[in-house]
């Protein structure tokens, strides 16, 4: 399937949020494909999509999923926007 306009009416705002965030975070992580193959990107890239739209699809409206990913949080994990 192509990315059509995120503004068609047959986008749900869950697969058009899913696109703009992994976009983001794709370009975020761009130094990181200096290290590994174009092919292990491309898998990384469709994992980070997939997770984002499960998240949105489906976690963030279970409850119990989201108390689950509340707790297994990694403590060392900084605060984005706080720490540096």
């Amino acid at each position: 399937m192509l990315v059509r306009d995120l503004n068609d009416n047959d986008v749900s705002a869950e697969f058009a949020t899913t696109l703009l965030l992994s976009s983001h975070v794709r370009n975020s992580m761009e130094n990181i494909h200096d290290f590994i193959s174009d092919e292990l990107m491309a898998i990384l890239n469709a994992e980070i999509r997939y997770a984002i739209y499960e998240f949105f699809t489906k976690a963030a409206n279970n409850v119990e999923h989201v108390d689950w990913l509340t707790r297994t949080l990694p403590r060392n994990w900084e605060v984005p926007g706080i720490d540096p």
